[in-house]
């Protein structure tokens, strides 16, 4: 879990950890193939799990690197708009911070959040500077005419 934790920057299923790794550290610790990689009760994994933050110096994903990850994509997202990118934002920033790295679906999730609210605050923004003729010559653009089929 150590060595899967350091490169991955959060603890994957047992199941998910691939034959590779896991042979490499039988090699290494001169350990038997017979034995089989599990915990026999659930506790011992969440204190080996603590015993690895705690060695490493890395927080868990809680609500405060929810907070400071949800900053951080929000500043990015002023100036760029790639979901992906905002992804990759958010993750370096909870590395360099050392916290734990949480699931993918619960940054994209986050991210799209963020991006609506940010781009609904530019549209805001660009919708008050522009006067009420202007308005009605874009709305105009929007309808088009059954003959024509085509707008302006």
């Amino acid at each position: 879990m150590l060595k899967v934790f350091q490169r991955l920057g959060y603890f994957p299923k047992l199941s998910d950890i691939p034959n590779l790794v896991l042979n490499h550290v039988r090699t290494c610790l001169k350990l038997s193939d017979e034995i089989v990689l599990g915990y026999e009760n659930s506790k011992t994994m969440y204190r080996h799990r603590i015993a690895i933050r705690e060695y490493l110096k890395v927080n868990p994903f809680d609500k405060n690197a929810r907070h400071f990850c949800a900053e951080s994509i929000y500043k990015s997202a002023q100036v760029m708009d790639n979901p992906a990118d905002l992804i990759n934002v958010a993750i370096g920033e909870l590395v360099k911070e050392r916290y734990e790295l949480p699931g993918f679906n619960t940054l994209d999730r986050l991210v799209a959040r963020i991006r609506t609210l940010v781009n609904q605050k530019l549209f805001s923004l660009v919708i008050s500077r522009l006067d009420d003729e202007y308005i009605q010559k874009l709305n105009d653009l929007l309808s088009s005419e059954s003959v024509e089929k085509r707008s302006p």
